[in-house]
């Protein structure tokens, strides 16, 4: 199995650190590694990724991944290989984690959904992954302040914010740039029909999603019904 590209399995029962371990010993041609909730692995037996040096696309979606494990793999190849991380949950991730993100620079998707352990401000080293098309932060500690950092991400094209009710209308002025920007979702946002109105101009918009808030009204929906490419609302 030396040659192996492609590794799935969701909830992967009895896989512990010894396992992990030997497993990213023998699979250094792995490209695709899919564990999503395997728990069994500690956060000390996550740090064992650092031997695969080619992945493309790594999904340890609820998983004790920390940020000593995110450090060590940016000192490998994968900095320069790493397209898609999806760390959904991962308690263990912090403001230190995001820094190593950062310097995958070539990553198009990125989910940090969940991670509660990265500060307000903690993700502003994002500003280099300037490839990054879909980002993901919902239910995170994000305040409006905290998203300038997307001004420099010109190529996004989804940007998911459900939940992140520290975000409010001045959010949008970090958005409305992102021109080439097709999918919003700021559901159970602190949003109103100001911030809404600011949406006019972001003629490229074809999904929307927003919640029913005291601030949100049918004037504000009107309003999102005059962007010309809008299909989903």
């Amino acid at each position: 199995l030396r040659h192996l590209r492609v590794l799935c399995a969701e909830e992967p029962l009895g896989l512990a650190d010894d396992g992990f371990a030997a497993l990213c010993a023998s699979l250094s041609e792995l490209r695709v590694l899919d564990l999503p909730r395997c728990m069994g692995v500690s956060a000390h037996g996550t740090h064992h990724l650092a031997r695969l040096h080619c992945l493309e696309v790594l999904d340890l979606t609820g998983s004790n991944i920390d940020d000593t494990a995110l450090r060590l793999l940016s000192e490998t190849s994968c900095r320069n290989t790493l397209t898609s991380l999806y760390l959904g949950g991962c308690l263990g991730v912090g403001d230190e984690g995001v820094a190593s993100i950062s310097t995958f620079r070539h990553l198009r998707r990125l989910l940090l959904d969940g991670c509660v352990g990265i500060s307000p401000m903690g993700l502003s080293p994002l500003t280099s992954l300037v490839k990054l098309v879909d980002l993901s932060l919902q239910h995170t500690l994000v305040e409006d302040m905290s998203l300038r950092f997307l001004l420099q991400l010109v190529a996004l094209r989804s940007l998911h914010l459900e939940g992140c009710d520290g975000l409010t209308d001045a959010v949008f002025e970090h958005i409305t740039p992102l021109k080439r920007l097709t999918y919003l979702n700021v559901t159970n946002c602190a949003v109103s029909d100001v911030g809404l109105l600011k949406l006019r101009v972001m003629r490229n918009m074809q999904a929307l999603r927003v919640s029913e808030r005291p601030g949100v009204t049918s004037r504000g929906i009107q309003t999102l019904l005059e962007l010309d490419n809008i299909s989903s609302l």
